[in-house]
């Protein structure tokens, strides 16, 4: 990879969707940015508030469609988009417009045998899915961000007792989700912990369910799960934070991209696991008061955070050179 290349990330972000695919990308811009190496943003998402969410995206190209995408010398595309990595003809469109090109891929879609590199960290992945591509697979490459080794207080907890029970969702329509997860615990907060929703719409008005109205940094969120009896997140990568964290958590299946999540939290860490179709108040609570009787999750072998064991920027580094 040389020292001239810019790292263009090509990714959409918005109220419903993204949110994890934006997280790990620019926690992997960080990460390039501190070995010197200029990045970039390529999106449709003209709307969204990158430098309020993403700082390090608060310039973005900004393009109406993705055929837009022109070759320019030096240039390393990065494609983090579960519609278009499972569009084949797209990626091979696509992987023509850069020097050379990588995909991040949370399903085991088809690849173009011309791909450079395929990250996926999909906990059932394994280098023989990409026989013809260069691959880092496995849960070993999820992509942790670093303040996680880290933990800071956080203000907002000031005088409210652990542990806790916080609630972490990411986009897909999260703020409905949070009006329906209080509806069905508030009846029960006397068996419960104090609850946190993290990102909250707005403040609770129920004594024992606390809202912080923002988004935590890594290192606010690894005090939080190490100081907390169980956490309710999505099945995206905050399942896997928790589990690196060894924080036992309530996963919620939101759509079918998070299923084999799902199973695997269930088969091997013996985390109970709902469908958003069946989730209610009965199974909720049911769910509650199973991971209370609960050994805590068992995080994968090597589960890392950027820095660790796996440095995935420099695993990148070495495949591309």
């Amino acid at each position: 990879m040389s020292g001239h290349s810019t790292i263009c990330f090509c990714l959409d972000a918005g109220a419903s969707l993204g949110w994890g695919h934006a997280m790990r990308c620019h926690t992997l811009a960080q990460e390039f940015q501190k070995a010197g190496i200029r990045t970039e943003l390529i999106t449709t998402s003209q709307d969204f508030e990158w430098s309020t969410h993403f700082p390090l995206f608060e310039n973005p190209s900004i393009i109406n469609d993705w055929g837009q995408s022109s070759l320019q010398p030096n240039r390393i595309g990065i494609l983090d988009h579960k519609e278009l990595v499972a569009d084949y003809r797209f990626l091979e469109r696509w992987l023509t417009c850069f020097e050379k090109a990588i995909v991040i891929d949370d399903e085991i879609n088809p690849i173009p045998e011309s791909l450079d590199l395929v990250i996926n960290p999909n906990v059932y992945a394994k280098e023989g899915n990409y026989p013809a591509n260069a691959s880092l697979t496995g849960p070993e490459y999820t992509i942790l961000r670093a303040g996680f080794s880290t933990p800071q207080t956080i203000p907002e907890l000031a005088g409210i007792p652990a542990p806790y029970l916080p609630i972490i969702l990411g986009g897909n329509d999260a703020h409905n989700l949070q009006d329906t997860l209080i509806e069905y615990l508030a009846p029960h907060t006397r068996e419960l912990p104090p609850v946190i929703i993290v990102n909250a719409k707005k403040e609770s008005s129920i004594p024992s369910i606390h809202g912080i109205c923002r988004s935590l940094d890594a290192s606010e969120l690894a005090y939080l799960f190490k100081h907390s009896a169980f956490a309710i997140t999505s099945l995206g990568g905050t399942a896997n934070e928790l589990a690196y964290c060894e924080t036992p958590f309530i996963g919620i299946c939101l759509n079918q991209n998070q299923r084999n999540l799902s199973d695997f939290a269930a088969e091997y860490w013996q985390m109970p696991a709902i469908d958003i179709q069946d989730l209610n108040e009965t199974s909720l609570i049911n769910a509650t008061r199973t991971i209370s009787d609960s050994a805590y999750p068992k995080a994968p072998q090597s589960m890392p955070h950027l820095g660790g064991k796996t440095n995935i920027v420099r695993q990148i580094q070495k495949i591309l050179k």
